[in-house]
């Protein structure tokens, strides 16, 4: 389904009355820990980390200092398929390497806990699709599934989407979305390094603002064109694996259905932060957020 305008009654989430829900982990590595510090910050009262699981040792022990006083409470286990059938778990947050979704999505959809899934979704569109056949499948036992697709939340894009739906611009006819960063962090075995495990960076990085354009624009593609190369990131490493293939730059173009259109300018070897702007134009003005200034212009023509 389409994304829908952002309600006005939309709100933090108020925990009163209900039980804390209780979090299992899979994959503690950087998104894992990450999430965990997220969790910690919503309180006790609302969330609580109960179960974490990774292959890897060095990462389950790194996941335990994180939780602090809290790890005494938390089960630790090597398999993932055990943190699903633990019946401690609520929730699960789904944080191994993007071309590991798949497998662990498989068996976690038919146990109906609520799952969170890191972005993107899978690495292919032939997984992505079965990810939404089993979610078909499970209809009357799942939980709530949602991939992990946070810069909808973003303040300033919050507010660039309430402007846009409002609709007191006017039609929109044009979005651009444009970041330029710092090259992609190390991760464990350097798995990020490599299309046939992350799906390449337009899918790695790029997913943000292609949903975010989905979102501000309200209509499906029916275009897209594409290029890009590696220019400057990661060609002298050489690992096991080969040298890395990732691209570092692009620019992508995509018409949509209702006329409107969209362009990103990513480019990772330009900053030495992270620097992103989206600037939708419509008919009576136009809307610019820009991060990490966390700032929002809204400007209506004379």
């Amino acid at each position: 389904p389409l994304p829908q305008p952002a309600s006005p009654a939309d709100g933090l989430f108020s925990s009163a009355g209900v039980p804390p829900l209780r979090m299992g982990i899979v994959g503690t590595g950087a998104m894992g820990k990450e999430h965990i510090r997220n969790i910690e910050l919503l309180g006790e009262d609302v969330a609580v980390v109960t179960a974490v699981a990774d292959s890897d040792v060095r990462a389950r022990r790194e996941a335990l200092e994180e939780l602090g006083a809290k790890s005494s409470g938390c089960k630790v286990f090597e398999r993932y398929a055990d943190l699903l059938s633990c019946d401690q778990v609520d929730a699960v947050v789904v944080c191994t390497p993007n071309f590991q979704h798949i497998e662990v999505l498989r068996l976690a959809i038919p146990t109906g806990k609520h799952i969170l899934c890191e972005k993107p979704l899978c690495t292919t569109v032939q997984d992505c699709e079965e990810v939404e056949r089993l979610l078909e499948e499970h209809a009357s036992v799942r939980g709530i599934f949602m991939t992990g697709m946070e810069y909808r939340w973003m303040p300033p894009i919050q507010r660039l989407i309430r402007e846009t739906d409002s609709g007191s611009l006017g039609p929109l006819h044009t979005v651009t979305i444009r970041e330029h960063r710092f090259p992609f962090l190390v991760k464990v075995d350097n798995w990020n390094r490599f299309n046939r495990y992350t799906g390449g960076t337009l899918v790695e990085k790029a997913c943000h603002f292609f949903d975010l354009m989905r979102r501000i624009v309200r209509s499906e593609p029916v275009t897209v064109y594409a290029t890009g190369g590696q220019a400057m990131n990661h060609k002298d490493e050489i690992f096991e694996d080969g040298q890395p293939d990732i691209i570092d730059h692009a620019f992508v173009s995509v018409e949509f259905a209702s006329g409107a259109k969209a362009m990103l300018d990513l480019c990772m070897f330009a900053e030495d932060e992270q620097t992103e702007q989206v600037t939708a134009v419509c008919e009576l003005g136009k809307v610019e957020a820009r991060a990490p200034e966390s700032t929002v212009r809204v400007l209506r023509r004379r």
